[in-house]
Formats: C-alpha cells, sequence, structure tokens
C-alpha cells in the first residue's frame, strides 16, 4: 500500500489492481487485535513496536508512507486484502478495508477463520481457498488491460 501511495503521489499510474496478505497499515500498534489475539499469534506487540521504529527512520509513525490506515485511498485500485482471524493484523486489514470502502474503492476483504499471521503459506483447504480467490483476482485485473 506504501508503494501505491507513492507512485500515485508522484504522479504515476495506479496499478490494475492490489493484493495485500495481512497487511501490518498502523505502525502505531493500536489496533484491539493486538491484545484479543496476543496469546495466539507468531508476532508480539514489542517487536512490532521496535520494528515499526526501525522502518519509519525518524518519521512519524502516522505519516501515510509508513502508516498506510493514516492516508487517503480514493485513488486506489481495486482491492483485495487476505488476513486470519487470530492475526494481531485483523483489525488493520478491517481498518483498511473500511476506509478503502468509504473512499470508493472496489475492496475485497478475505477473512479465514482461525487463520494467524502467514497463514496462507500453509497447505490447509482455507488457506487453498484463499489463494484461489486471490489468483482470480489477479487474472480479472490483467483481463482488464
Amino acid at each position: 500500500m506504501s508503494l501505491v501511495r507513492r507512485v500515485l503521489d508522484r504522479g504515476g499510474d495506479p496499478p490494475k489492481g492490489l493484493v495485500t496478505m495481512f497487511p501490518w497499515a498502523d505502525l502505531t500498534n493500536g489496533s484491539g487485535s493486538f491484545e484479543s489475539n496476543e496469546h495466539r499469534v507468531l508476532l508480539s506487540r514489542d517487536g512490532l513496536s521496535r520494528s515499526a521504529l526501525a522502518y519509519a527512520g525518524g518519521r512519524d509513525l502516522k505519516t501515510p508512507l509508513v502508516s498506510p490506515l493514516h492516508g487517503s485511498f480514493s485513488d486506489f485500485p481495486p482491492t483485495l486484502i487476505a488476513v486470519g482471524t487470530d492475526d494481531c493484523l485483523l483489525d488493520d486489514a478491517r481498518n483498511v478495508s473500511d476506509r478503502m470502502r468509504a473512499a470508493g474503492v472496489d475492496v475485497t476483504l478475505i477473512e479465514i477463520a482461525g487463520g494467524f499471521h502467514g497463514f496462507i503459506l500453509l497447505p490447509a483447504p482455507e488457506s487453498k481457498e484463499a489463494r484461489r480467490e486471490m489468483s482470480l483476482f489477479v487474472a480479472q485485473a490483467l483481463n482488464d488491460l
């Protein structure tokens, strides 16, 4: 999302579509899913907070290029977001989806029940279905070229 935001801010053409999996869209780590999924996740809030500061390089964590949730989505392309319900980034995905929808973006949010951060890489039926939906989304975007 940060790359798309940067391209658009520099006057570039938007991609035909965007697929993002378990997006870390608010590097302030203020969402409730950090607490609700803390005991189930591979990621820790403390570790992500340190990573956020390193990534930001001294910039404010609410800067849209650092935390896309705090920017505009009005000019974003159709977007598919996949996330698991046991991921600490679940609320980031939901919040981005809500903000995109409010901005008029054609956005699809796939929530996989019980999915944790990185679930998509496992050979589970739910992961396979999510990958199939992503493939269809990309194929549709490419067919619209």
